[in-house]
C-alpha cells in the first residue's frame, strides 16, 4: 500500500505514549484462534522488540468445522493448540454461489461490531480467509457503511486472497496503510495475491 510507510511511522509515534499496539487477529479457514495465536507468537512475540509493543487478540470464526470432518493436519494442530477449527465463509460448487458472498459480508459485520464494542484498536491482522475479511472491514469503513471513521489505523494481511464477488471489492485502492506477507510455499494463486496487492 502506498501509504504504508507513512502510516507505520505515525503508528510508531503514537505508540510511544505507553500503550501497546492492539490488533484484532482473524485466523485462516480450518484454524482455531488458539492455533493462530501460536503462529503469531512464533512470527512476532518471540522477539523482545516486538513483544514490548504488540498485543494480539484472536477472534473465532463464526462457522465451526467438526473436528471429525476436518483433514488430519487440522485435527492435529487443534488438538495440540486447542480450540475448534472454523472458517469465515464456505465455498463449493454444490451450493448457491452467492452464499460465500453473504457469509463474508456477515463475518465482516461481526468483526466490525467487535471493533466498535471493544475498542480502541490499532489494526486488523488476518491470515488467509481472515485476511480477506480484514480487508473487507477496512473497505466498509472507508466507504462509509455506518462504521466510525478511524476504526482501524492499519492492516497486516498474511497470505490473503482476492475477495469473492466483484461487489465486495473496493471501488478504489484502500487508503488504510497495509503490510502484505505472502507464504513462499506457492500454495496460493499468484493472480489473487497480485490483485490484492495492487487494488487494496
Amino acid at each position: 500500500n502506498a501509504g504504508a510507510a507513512d502510516g507505520a511511522d505515525s503508528a510508531a509515534g503514537k505508540e510511544v505514549s505507553g500503550r501497546k499496539l492492539r490488533l484484532l487477529c482473524l485466523h485462516d479457514a480450518g484454524q482455531s484462534p488458539q492455533v493462530f495465536a501460536k503462529q503469531l507468537q512464533a512470527m512476532f512475540l518471540n522477539a523482545r522488540e516486538f513483544r514490548a509493543h504488540l498485543e494480539f487478540v484472536c477472534m473465532e470464526a463464526p462457522l465451526l468445522i467438526s473436528k471429525e470432518d476436518a483433514p488430519a493436519d487440522v485435527q492435529a494442530t487443534c488438538v495440540l493448540a486447542g480450540g475448534e477449527p472454523g472458517e469465515w465463509f464456505r465455498g463449493g460448487h454444490d451450493q448457491d454461489p452467492r452464499r460465500p458472498e453473504l457469509q463474508l459480508q456477515r463475518s465482516a459485520g461481526a468483526v466490525a461490531a467487535r471493533l466498535v464494542e471493544e475498542g480502541p484498536w490499532d489494526g486488523l491482522c488476518g491470515f488467509g480467509q481472515g485476511g480477506t475479511v480484514a480487508a473487507t472491514v477496512a473497505r466498509l469503513a472507508e466507504e462509509g457503511h455506518g462504521l466510525p471513521e478511524g476504526l482501524i489505523r492499519f492492516l497486516v494481511l498474511i497470505d490473503a486472497a482476492w475477495p469473492l464477488g466483484a461487489r465486495l471489492r473496493p471501488a478504489a485502492p484502500l487508503r488504510t496503510p497495509s503490510c502484505h506477507v505472502f507464504c513462499a510455499d506457492g500454495a496460493g494463486r499468484q493472480s489473487d495475491h497480485e490483485h490484492l496487492l495492487l487494488h487494496w
